[in-house]
């Protein structure tokens, strides 16, 4: 069995885990990231300077700074003072 579900890449609890709050949460942020997803920008390539908890961004090609690395089309969720990325799938709307 993955790790992860098939559609939104939520990690799943493992039998045994020690600090089940942890991979809990961490699926809660990428629910709630994907959940209605909405965009600030699309085709960004620099991150804001102010961002809020839970703004979500499209990177453009040759994203830089903290979104260094990552391919265009790429959503960045601002969340716990940090990004977290997801590759979109086919069939996903924004």
């Amino acid at each position: 069995m993955s790790a992860l579900s098939p559609r939104l890449n939520l990690p799943y609890l493992a039998p045994a885990q020690a600090q089940m709050t942890v991979t809990h949460n961490e699926a809660l942020q990428v629910l709630d990231a994907l959940a209605q997803l909405t965009f600030i920008a699309v085709g960004e390539i620099t991150p804001p300077v102010s961002p809020s908890e839970g703004d979500n961004y499209v990177l453009g090609a040759g994203a830089n700074g903290d979104w260094t690395g990552y391919p265009a089309g790429t959503v960045a969720t601002r969340a716990q003072n940090g990004w977290i990325f997801h590759t979109p799938q086919t069939g996903w709307l924004g």
